[in-house]
């Protein structure tokens, strides 16, 4: 049976921004560029693809409570129900995944951290898309370091962009003011591209 592993890899799904907590600043808002139809589309796909169907059938009460309380978007039950798991349980690459995607829609992008990290080891068919997850919540959570390396290999305007407010974030100006450069050298990025500036201006 194919699940979400092999065809999240192909739909490359975006940033899970459908969240009822306020962005922390304006990286976040920027970076939170998802519709909340989107995000909904994503959790579907996740849910319904990721989770075998012989996996959400045998699974328990308590893991089926918490698929419930996601598909409905209700982020804070859903949290406190995947909180209460059984620790063999609660560290399923399936459910680590979900409670990464459920605190970043909660705004808690350091619990997100602590949830993806190292996971793409364990879902390498979706390596690239758990290191960009993560990498947007150690942009807002830390580490600042590793997000700013993470985005300055990507390349772009946007991504450079971000790069830059994580250097500066994570105290290295020198970083950010390259990275700024670059950014702003590579033309108009996008909703960063005014904080990049601000950012420029000040170092």
């Amino acid at each position: 049976m194919r699940t979400l592993l092999a065809l999240l890899a192909a739909s490359q799904l975006g940033t899970l921004g459908c969240s009822k907590h306020p962005p922390n600043d304006v990286t976040e808002s920027a970076s939170s560029s998802a519709t909340p139809a989107a995000a909904s589309v994503e959790v579907a796909k996740i849910l319904s693809r990721e989770l075998p169907a012989e996996d959400e059938t045998e699974a328990g009460d308590a893991e089926k409570t918490v698929i419930d309380f996601v598909r409905r978007e209700s982020w804070d039950d859903a949290w406190t129900a995947i909180d209460a798991l059984p620790e063999a349980k609660k560290t399923r690459p399936t459910m680590r995944l979900l409670r990464g995607r459920i605190a970043v829609a909660r705004g808690d992008h350091a619990a997100a951290v602590t949830a993806l990290a190292g996971l793409e080891n364990e879902l390498a068919p979706l390596a690239s898309d758990i290191e960009r997850w993560r990498a947007e919540s150690q942009a807002q959570a830390g580490s600042y370091v590793e997000a700013a390396q993470y985005f300055l290999k990507q390349g772009g305007p946007s991504a450079l962009g971000r790069a830059a407010l994580a250097f500066d974030k994570g105290g290295m100006p020198k970083d950010a003011r390259a990275a700024a450069d670059r950014a702003i050298t590579a033309g108009k990025s996008d909703a960063n591209d005014i904080a990049v500036r601000a950012l420029r201006a000040r170092l």
